[in-house]
């Protein structure tokens, strides 16, 4: 069995074909984005509910049917890390804002966190550009990180961390990468930036 790939045309904006690679509402399966092999478990896609009460959300962003979230009951112990990572993206010559919808709810929650894998010269190095830790909102959050002075190609990477009970169910829905700074947000925690509110 091979991979199918997508070819792009030889004049094709870089920025349009990250954002083509990147971009997933997750309401057919995973698009582009792979499970990464190292983690001790996967993603999974869903709709409705998750399995356990208590936490995650009653539906997608926006009440789009599907999601993503990673279960936290048995088998499951805490710190195990569920990956995905997005193709490689070319360089950018500017800001790029990555765009997401992540649900923490429950008294379990580990820890969401967003890193880049940068093809440097001397291997991939990766870095950690956003994180959220325990409970945030019983409701779909929206989350927007401004990806700047990059200067390498690079993949984007979510990471699902285990906390200590099955009440950590954590969830990620209707992921955008777009050309220029992020727009101001109509909430903000102030955790990592000023949220475009200066």
């Amino acid at each position: 069995q091979t991979d199918s790939c997508q070819l792009q045309p030889f004049e094709a904006d870089p920025v349009e074909v990250s954002q083509t690679l990147v971009t997933c509402r997750f309401e057919d399966d995973f698009c582009q984005w792979k499970f990464d092999p190292t983690g001790q478990f996967n993603w999974t896609r869903h709709t409705g509910s998750t399995d356990s009460s208590g936490t995650g959300p009653t539906t997608g962003a926006g009440d789009s049917p599907f999601y993503i979230y990673i279960e936290a009951s048995y088998p499951r112990v805490e710190g195990d890390r569920a990956g995905l990572i997005s193709p490689y993206i070319s360089k950018p010559i500017g800001t790029m804002c990555f765009q997401f919808y992540y649900h923490m709810w429950g008294g379990n929650i580990g820890s969401l966190q967003i890193s880049t894998l940068q093809n440097t010269p001397s291997g991939i190095q990766q870095n950690l550009v956003w994180e959220r830790n325990e409970t945030q909102s019983k409701q779909w959050r929206d989350g927007r990180l401004n990806l700047r002075n990059i200067p390498y190609n690079f993949a984007l990477k979510l990471d699902g961390y285990v906390g200590s009970g099955w009440e950590g169910d954590i969830s990620l829905d209707e992921i955008f990468l777009t050309d220029g700074e992020c727009p101001p947000t109509d909430w903000c925690d102030f955790e990592t930036s000023f949220c475009g509110w200066i």
